[in-house]
This record gives C-alpha cells, structure tokens and sequence, in this order.
C-alpha cells in the first residue's frame, strides 16, 4: 500500500523495458553517458524522485505527505524497447516526454497510458512509438515532433484532430 514503493517499481519497469540496464551502453543523455545512471543506485538518500528525468510533486494522502512522480522527461537517454503498460498506474503522471534522440523505443502506446486522467502532455517525437487515437476523445496534447518533414521519424502517427502538434511550430499536424 506504500504508494512511493509502488511508483519505484513502475519506474523500475520503465527502465527495464526501454533498456536502461544493457550491458556497455545502457541509457546515455546526449551520447555521452552517466545522467541516467542514478536509477536503481543503492544510496540511502536517493529515492526515484531523484532519478535523472524524474520530477515529483509534493501530494498528502489522508494525512500522509509523500512525493508522487508529476513528469518523466527523459529526452536524450537513447532509450530502446516499449512503454509499459504500467506507467498509467502513475495516478499523478501530468508529462510523460520521450520526445528527443529517443529512436530505438517503438511499438504501441497502450490505451491505458492514452486513457491517463492526469496527463496533459505526451510527447513522442524522435521515437518509433505508434499511436491510433481520436483526439476528441483526449483531453491532452500529444507533441509528435516536426511535423513538416519530409522524413520525420515517426511515421506510425495515426492521430486525428488538433491534439497532435508540431513541437517547433504549434501547428496541428493533421
């Protein structure tokens, strides 16, 4: 019931299914290494709100004041593999941005993640990630990157509407 262990080990799933663990590389920031490498260290006055990318914002519970995770920005790790489904159980998650140098993370977007009460920002622009949404049916902004090149990275988009955005211009992109 420790809500602070249970978003550890979602974020823990995170790293673990975007390949922050592979031997000889694991995640870099910028291809030069070591920003990402204060997740899972054994340091006593650590915890995942420390983590590199990690923002957390102070929530009482009942009485209880813990630290919820609020945003994952982790633009320039070069991360690899998927979103796990369970980062939706992150009830506090408003920003969730992969967006940057990020281009071996593909497949799907599960629509629990899409479905997040709380998120107000995807963004997914130098990724592989697919995403099929209505985005009537959203109630945030989903940043795809430049949406008006020729090559963009990130041709799985399958958005409708105005929640799809150019993150340089601010433009709809469909």
């Amino acid at each position: 019931d420790d809500p602070s262990l249970i978003q550890r080990f979602i974020l823990v799933l995170f790293y673990l299914a975007t390949d922050g663990q592979r031997e000889g590389r694991g995640w870099t920031f910028n291809g030069i290494g070591g920003d990402g490498d204060n997740w899972l260290m054994d340091t006593p006055h650590l915890n995942e709100c420390d983590w590199s990318g990690i923002t957390c914002t102070e929530i009482d519970t009942n009485g209880v004041k813990w630290n919820a995770v609020f945003g994952i920005q982790t633009n320039g790790y070069g991360l690899d593999g998927f979103l796990p489904k369970a980062l939706s159980k992150l009830n506090y998650l408003h920003v969730l941005d992969v967006s940057i140098m990020n281009y071996g993370l593909s497949g799907p977007i599960h629509s629990d993640i899409l479905n997040m009460a709380t998120l107000q920002r995807l963004a997914i622009g130098e990724t592989l990630l697919e995403v099929d949404i209505d985005c009537n049916d959203v109630s945030f902004e989903i940043s795809i990157g430049p949406c008006e090149i020729e090559n963009n990275v990130n041709k799985s988009m399958k958005c409708r509407g105005a929640c799809c955005v150019d993150s340089l211009s601010g433009k709809s992109c469909f």
